[in-house]
């Protein structure tokens, strides 16, 4: 996208990010109804009858997904405005190359949490889900905080890359939590939905009032608000927030037979 449009025009990218959705389409259209498990999708219990979940009002009542899911609306509500600030910012003070510039921060990260998506994944089992949860989010503060004192595009391509795993943190933990919360309930499309609404609704008021405070107050103001929510989202997760892997069964045995002894 940046090559695109640096090397031809402004619009180049808007359209050739429309065309990338026709083959999108086809591919999402070729996806077959009876190769889905409906149960194993819902997470439900009743694998005769898996479109029959827990009622409505005992999932209102999982505290957990509650703090859960406020913890993602801190978590996007300082990142969604991180990028888009940093590169407006950097977009202005570097306008013969901006499209360059404002690519290659958005570039990095990608990259970044393509590779460590597995090893997050493998730390989520090993250590839990909730150390790396708390990583993730507390990265987010960190970057906020390190975009209030560099203004340097090279200086800020490193500290940009700890979105990466940010969002590696945040794409595999979102789906699993939501899976360990939801268990056997059947509802887990909706603990879905719920989250997604949640945080997409929280990101698109973070651009709106990150926008306006760093209009008002200026830009190292603005990142140091973010970074004030960013931790915040992390201290949720650390005092109001249980782990939600389950214990091996093995272990827990082994563990009830040495306190007998």
């Amino acid at each position: 996208m940046g090559l695109l449009g640096h090397f031809t025009s402004g619009n180049a990218p808007f359209l050739f990010a429309g065309a990338l959705c026709l083959p999108a389409g086809i591919a999402l259209a070729m996806i077959r109804s009876r190769d889905i498990d409906y149960a194993a999708a819902r997470s439900a219990a009743d694998r005769e009858n898996p479109r029959k979940g827990h009622r409505l009002r005992d999932q209102a009542r999982n505290y957990r997904l509650h703090v859960f899911v406020f913890s993602l609306v801190l978590f996007q509500f300082a990142n969604a405005s991180l990028m888009p600030l940093a590169g407006g910012r950097l977009g202005y003070d570097h306008k013969q190359s901006s499209e360059l510039v404002g690519s290659i921060p958005i570039l990095s990260p990608q990259l970044i949490a393509a590779v460590f998506a597995m090893a997050v994944a493998k730390l989520a089992d090993d250590w839990g889900r909730k150390p790396i949860l708390i990583l993730g989010l507390g990265f987010v503060g960190l970057r906020a905080l390190l975009f209030a004192v560099i203004s340097n595009p090279w200086t800020l391509l490193p500290v940009q890359l700890l979105d990466g795993f940010s969002a590696a943190v945040v794409g595999v933990m979102m789906p699993l939590v939501i899976a360990d919360l939801t268990r056997g309930t059947g509802r887990y499309n909706l603990a879905q939905g719920f989250a997604g609404t949640a945080t997409g609704i929280s990101a698109a008021i973070s651009t709106a009032c990150s926008g306006y405070a760093v209009q008002l107050l200026g830009y190292t103001t603005g990142f140091l608000g973010l970074a004030v929510i960013g931790f915040a989202g992390a201290a949720v997760l650390y005092w109001f927030f249980p782990e939600t892997k389950a214990r091996d069964k093995a272990k827990a045995g082994g563990d009830r037979r040495d306190r007998s002894r």
